[in-house]
């Protein structure tokens, strides 16, 4: 049977109440919260007996994850969780940045006493996950967080548009599990960015929000080093 988690993370919203369409999103945050490990063969008959579903919807969102490059099928793999893209991180590096970052620095509006309380809660309530040593909620309240800053200037379609290319990043992060050092550092980095974006200061807080996507980087590299069977090693993948 395949184990997922009780609580979905933050999605792109989704406009169709159907079956398919909530096996699309809990076989994605399976995938996302590396439940479903990257390279893991998965079975179609198996997924609908652990989601109580038929195989229809089952297969209908496997479709959808083939599209979006979690999901592969080959004659000589049969169906897997897609490896993590070396080149995907770092194109999705480039992506999270600009759009964040020039978010930030070009707000459509400037965010008001609301959003600034609502970013603060959320601060606190990821310093309460990393001492919980919640890694999940952790990566919620980060994905909140992200979401939540963007709406405070007046952007908010542009997370919806790097959610898009997110996952990668987030299954980094998952493979990486709890380290308090470094969710700490995560947690020390928002601060930053919360402190230009309530001083108006927003070249400062979309240089240290992009800084802080980049670091993405350096985790995928210590991943890889440690667990080399996550990482596809093809050119341009």
């Amino acid at each position: 049977m395949v184990a997922f988690a009780a609580r979905p993370i933050p999605l792109a919203p989704e406009r169709r109440n159907t079956v398919a369409a909530r096996v699309y999103a809990e076989l994605r945050e399976a995938i996302v919260t590396t439940h479903l490990k990257p390279g893991q063969r998965v079975a179609e008959a198996e997924l609908a007996d652990s989601l109580g579903v038929s195989r229809t919807p089952v297969r209908e969102a496997l479709v959808r994850l083939v599209e979006e490059g979690l999901i592969e099928v080959s004659p000589q793999t049969g169906t897997r969780i897609c490896l993590v893209g070396l080149e995907r991180i770092r194109q999705a590096v480039f992506v999270r940045a600009s759009l964040e970052g020039g978010a930030v620095r070009r707000p459509a509006t400037e965010p008001g006493d609301a959003d600034l309380r609502a970013l603060r809660r959320n601060l606190a309530d990821q310093e309460a996950a990393i001492a919980e040593g919640d890694v999940t909620e952790m990566h919620r309240r980060d994905m909140d967080f992200h979401a939540m800053l963007l709406a405070s200037v007046g952007r908010p379609l542009a997370w919806n548009a790097c959610l898009l290319v997110s996952a990668d990043l987030a299954r980094v992060g998952f493979l990486l599990g709890f380290d308090v050092t470094h969710l700490a550092q995560v947690l020390a980095e928002h601060r930053a960015i919360f402190a230009g974006l309530e001083a108006r200061d927003f070249d400062t807080a979309a240089d240290r929000l992009e800084a802080h996507v980049a670091n993405i980087e350096g985790d995928r590299v210590v991943l890889s080093e440690r667990h080399p069977e996550y990482f596809d090693p093809r050119p341009g993948a």
